[in-house]
């Protein structure tokens, strides 16, 4: 991929010979067309697409918020290609064909203020969700006016539900 700031009639997008030209990020960028593949998929590369599906179609799925979460952390990239890129790396497990993400090893959110303590969710009834943790506040840059960003997500329905901004960390 290259980038360009200005091409000799000026920006373009979409193909035009034997390049595509798109703007990502805020850039002017062109790509080369992608070669037609004619040797099947090894098993190790199998395993990646099924590994970097599982943990797409889990970020995907909150977006929106991700791209808030991850701003500072992913200067090259989509907040959600940072989230999939911590989760294949800490929290996708499994042998091939059978993965699966262990959550509580993602991180939805980064950044320099620590989490709560003893984070816990429970469903005291059906329809509705109960956070509950311990307040830190004091402990680096923890504040008690700190907002929580509250997180559920269906595994079976491959959907996410968030509430931002929620509580405060004092309220645990």
């Amino acid at each position: 991929m290259a980038k360009f700031k200005n091409g000799i009639l000026g920006p373009f997008s979409g193909k035009c010979g034997t390049v595509i030209g798109s703007k990502w990020k805020g850039k002017d960028v062109m790509r080369g067309l992608p070669k037609a593949r004619t040797k099947p998929f090894s098993i190790k590369q199998e395993a990646q697409q099924t590994r970097f599906k599982l943990a797409m179609k889990f970020a995907n799925t909150m977006k929106k918020m991700l791209n808030l979460t991850y701003r500072d952390f992913t200067d090259e990239m989509q907040g959600t290609n940072g989230i999939i890129s911590y989760t294949l790396k800490n929290a996708v497990y499994g042998e091939h064909p059978n993965f699966f993400i262990d959550y509580s090893h993602v991180l939805v959110a980064r950044g320099d203020l620590p989490n709560v303590d003893t984070a816990a969710a429970s469903s005291p009834e059906p329809g509705k969700i109960r956070f509950n943790w311990t307040d830190n506040s004091g402990r680096g840059i923890a504040k008690a006016k700190d907002t929580a960003i509250l997180i559920v997500y269906c595994e079976e329905q491959q959907r996410s539900a968030y509430k931002e901004p929620g509580a405060l960390r004092s309220d645990g």
